[in-house]
């Protein structure tokens, strides 16, 4: 039985489906039978509801991570009635002997011997399940004689699984004398729509899974829903402290399964000589493997060994070896609390030399071996779905989403693997050693083997993509994968330094394995990309991926859940790669098209915020057994190329009148020097106000044309290109009747694939507008009497003559002494004059104050040369307004004008405040070359003596060509 299959069941056990879980098993009996000098057994019985014998192809029997999935084919009996399983390999061990189960009357029988429970816990789940639903109860038990186990009687039958999950210790090691906290969360599963844990509190246990005195502390809810508490850890000397976490939801008491926290202190020169030992076992694990193929019996052998070296005590929880939680490698514990681990998963691939392939050089950089570069590999294929038509091309919006950009042309790849005869790596390394739109640089970083050192991992920060290909594991302290850095070679203080932050791996030698929570890892920069080839790179919720890609950067992490197969890299890496440097996608775009590749079914983690990588499935386990998971997380909208623009620009030398266009993308700026193609760039213009025309002579047409973004500039270019930059020029035509024109760029491959559209909006022909005008009168004491919302005008209103904005009044108020008034003239020449007056009066008698409020938005536009294409503004009050304010200053109350005149163009932010004595008169230039000059003006009537007053502003707006 592969250990895929095993390790397939114990996580599909974790996907426990609603339906299943309100049906409900319950174990009878336990027996354990533990014996330190040989092997074990287990014999479990009990009843189930909700499973049926037409909902499934297999059936799957788990004890705690020891777990099984039986074929149909491998039972006897009568469909629907009674099936018996019975192991008939000749290999006794298997980790389950026997399993009988009858449907009629809902009862089940398992009984394994000849296998070692090492790293089972105390409690432990158990778990019957079928190919569409799961079963699952918490199991404890306790010791009736020397390594003898049974059910615990008190234990209310049944259990659920709320807390099926293994608590989350961090860290999970302390250092022995020193005072540590520690951190234990717990993920409960809602089971039931009433699910919610009380009284959720952390215990130190004894090897029955008893809690041992009170409560350590109290774990409370958490904002993602976790429960969490810390508490602080202090012993003396190494060794493990047994934990467990008790609970009740619905007023039912729930269990975790038993956990550690391990206590390490400095190695000795007898824990050196016991690591070489464990060293030889775990070795000897793959030529078990080799020679007894990927099942739970060499697993056993190893185990067996591993017992008589290390002599544990008869005990479930916190033995120093076991089968890790994954249900494939096994870990050990050192004397002194450095793990060794034996990743395991996947080892006939890693044994399979035939399907090995030569490294690869890309421009000769990637390996030693000189070698022609690869093929790039087509654009990866998207078929349609069952029953589903093909998507259609996908049309760019405009404008296109922000992205955030890998500036960094530099690339690492970083490829411990090439100790076991692994390249493939190199595949994904060429599709960017071979991308000249965008550019890599021409010597792409390779640590390969024994150069990829733990040391070697703070250096991911300076490179903009990172390839990592290595092996990865599981082990009693959480997710590790395997650096290049041999050891027992490390030295005894490199050793104890270890201790919590990194361990030991075999892979046919021993290497040094490094943990999330390694010194050495460090976040990535920003806008980074990083694709993580190795088993269990995003599972953990402080695993490797919060490591280099914290919550809330920027940044692109590619990964596995759960176990990967060298033939991933290009079943998925090398698609994903094509997707990011040939068709432009981002990295959320680019994930969702590769899944497409990969079969229909797939487990999700429910990552990333476009909505269909929210979307939540539980995979079978028929798919389980095929596919790997492949996954990402991280900031979606990360690409290589991306951010279109158009917007205006400097003409060089300048044309009075015409305004310069340029349009690029961030990105590809190094598309055209290094022998490759710029991308194209197709301009449109609607020719409502204005032309467009290309600047250089190797490109004609009007309006519609197509030019590469080229740099340099083409010899016979009349303007100034800006670096990889497409350039047109618009000239206003005074004949036309538009306000403005929208102008599009489309951004194309040099193939003609369209990956991106940029827009601007335009003023035309030069000249005044009216964008948004408001003119009303109001009583001041019930304001919201008057709609006070200002009219805007689409289009925009050309001023030729004089431009009267319409007074609202609906009650009359300018009878009663207020008043407003709009008024905007041309005068010709480029020169205008804009009026606004308002008045107010305070009647008394509790009437009014009855007021006038007028306000003005213009855009000026006067496109030009730089510096030399103006709009200047001055303004002042009349001279009644003056006196008006002048005798302000000796009355009690008096009449006054309050607003603001704001003044924005692209290089002009002013605003004046009419209500300050000084600010009037003024005048104002603003430059106009680039862009219209916004004018805004409002002012109202602060009425508060009793006889009216009349207040008047003008503004004088000349353009200006020099």
């Amino acid at each position: 039985m592969s250990s895929r299959l095993l390790a397939a069941g114990a996580l599909l056990a974790m996907a426990v489906s609603l339906q299943a879980q309100s049906a409900g098993i319950t174990v009878n009996s336990v027996s354990l039978a533990i014996s330190p000098a040989g092997t074990d057994s287990y014999s479990i019985q009990g009843t189930f509801s909700g499973l049926t014998a037409g909902d499934t192809s297999y059936l799957t029997f788990a004890v705690g991570n020891f777990t099984a999935s039986l074929p149909l084919s491998s039972f006897s009996g009568v469909p629907g009635s009674t099936w018996t399983y019975r192991d008939s390999t000749g290999q006794a061990p298997g980790w389950v002997s026997s399993l009988t189960i009858d449907w009629s009357a809902g009862t089940f029988s398992a009984q394994a011997k000849g296998i070692v429970l090492a790293g089972l816990t105390n409690p432990f789940a158990v778990r019957l399940a079928a190919e569409r639903s799961s079963l699952c109860t918490m199991v404890r038990v306790q010791q009736t004689g020397a390594g003898n186990y049974q059910l615990t009687s008190s234990d209310p039958a049944g259990m659920t699984c709320e807390l099926a999950g293994i608590p989350l210790a961090t860290p999970k090691v302390a250092i022995a004398g020193t005072a540590t906290a520690v951190t234990v969360d717990v993920s409960p599963l809602a089971l039931t729509a009433n699910d919610t844990p009380k009284n959720v509190q952390l215990f130190q246990a004894d090897d029955n899974g008893q809690p041992m005195g009170s409560a350590l502390c109290t774990l409370t809810a958490q904002a993602d829903g976790d429960y969490a508490c810390t508490v602080t850890v202090n012993q003396a000397a190494s060794g493990a402290i047994p934990l467990l976490v008790e609970a009740t939801v619905g007023g039912n008491a729930v269990l975790s399964p038993g956990f550690a926290v391990e206590v390490a202190e400095p190695a000795t020169a007898a824990d050196l000589s016991q690591l070489s030992a464990i060293e030889t076992v775990a070795l000897q694990a793959w030529q078990n493997i080799s020679q007894n193929g990927d099942t739970a019996y060499a697993r056993t052998l190893t185990l067996m060994s591993l017992r008589k070296l290390l002599a544990p005590p008869v005990e479930l929880t916190a033995l120093p070896f076991g089968l890790a939680a994954d249900g494939s490698s096994i870990y050990v514990r050192t004397a002194w609390g450095v793990p060794v681990n034996i990743p395991l998963a996947n080892a006939a691939d890693l044994n399979s030399s035939a399907s090995l392939q030569p490294a690869v050089s890309a421009r000769g950089s990637m390996a030693t071996a000189q070698a022609v570069p690869a093929p790039m590999p087509a654009p990866p294929a998207e078929p349609a779905e069952p029953g589903r038509e093909a998507e259609p091309a996908e049309e760019p919006m405009c404008p296109s989403a922000t992205r955030d950009i890998v500036w960094s042309d530099q690339v690492l790849v970083w490829a411990p693997s090439t100790l076991w005869g692994f390249t493939h790596q190199n595949d994904l390394a060429n599709v960017l050693a071979s991308s000249t739109c965008p550019f890599f640089s021409g010597t792409i970083a390779q640590l390969d083997g024994s150069a990829a050192t733990v040391a070697s991992l703070k250096t991911f920060v300076n490179y903009g993509t990172v390839v990592v290909e290595t092996q990865g594991g599981e082990d009693d302290q959480g997710y590790y994968f395997v650096s290049g850095d041999t050891c027992p070679s490390c030295s005894q203080s490199a050793l104890s330094s270890m201790a919590g932050v990194a361990g030991i791996a075999c892979i046919n030698a021993c290497y040094i394995a490094v943990y999330p929570n390694n010194r050495n890892l460090q976040p990535l920069t920003s806008s980074s990309i990083l694709y993580a080839g190795f088993h269990y790179s995003l599972q953990g919720k402080s695993g490797f991926r919060k490591a280099f890609v914290p919550d809330g950067s920027t940044n692109a992490y590619f990964g596995y859940y759960y176990t990967k197969a060298s033939t991933d890299d290009a079943r998925f890496g090398v698609p994903l790669m094509v997707l990011l440097v040939q068709q432009y996608k981002d990295a959320g775009d680019s994930y969702l098209k590769v899944k497409r590749i990969a079969p229909a079914l797939s487990f999700s983690v429910c990552s990333g915020s476009k909505p269909v990588l929210g979307n939540c499935a539980a995979k079978t386990q028929a798919a389980l057994k095929k596919e790997p998971y492949f996954q990402f997380q991280g900031d979606e909208n990360v690409a290589y190329v991306g951010n279109p623009t158009l917007e205006m620009s400097e003409l060089n030398p300048p044309v009075n009148g015409s305004q310069g266009l340029a349009a690029f993308m961030e990105g590809a700026a190094s598309c055209g020097p290094h022998g490759g193609n710029y991308l194209n760039v197709s301009w449109s213009n609607p020719a409502k106000a204005g032309h467009l025309t290309p600047l250089t002579g190797n490109v004609t047409g009007q309006d519609s044309f197509t030019e590469p973004a080229s740099d340099p500039p083409p010899a016979d270019a009349s303007g100034t290109l800006v670096s990889s930059a497409a350039f047109a020029k618009y000239t206003p035509d005074a004949l036309l009747t538009g306000t403005s024109d929208t102008i599009t760029t489309m951004f194309a491959t040099p193939a003609g694939k369209n990956i991106a559209k940029a827009c601007l909006t335009i003023g035309g022909n030069a000249g005044l507008f009216v964008e948004s005008y408001l003119n009303t009168t109001y009583n001041g004491g019930n304001p919201e009497g008057t709609s006070m919302v200002a009219i805007n005008l689409h289009p925009p209103m050309k001023v030729t003559g004089t431009y009267t904005a319409p007074l609202t009044d609906p009650n009359n108020y300018a009878a009663q002494g207020a008043s407003s008034g709009v008024n905007v003239t041309s005068n010709g020449g480029g020169r205008y004059t804009v009026v606004l007056t308002v008045g107010g009066a305070a009647p008394g008698g509790g009437a009014g104050p009855y007021q006038g409020t007028a306000n003005i938005d213009l855009s000026a536009v006067n496109p030009g040369v730089e510096g030399q294409a103006k709009v200047t503004i001055s303004g002042s009050f009349d001279a009644n307004t003056i006196a008006e304010l002048q005798q302000c200053a000796s009355q009690p109350t008096c009449s006054f004008p309050d607003g603001s005149i704001y003044i924005e163009g692209p290089n002009t932010n002013t605003s004046v405040a009419l209500g300050t004595p000084g600010t009037v008169p003024f005048t104002v230039s603003a430059d106009s070359s680039t862009g219209p000059v916004d004018i805004f003006v409002g002012m109202n009537a602060n009425a508060e003596a009793k006889t009216p007053a009349k207040f008047t502003i003008t503004l004088n707006i000349t353009f200006t060509n020099q």
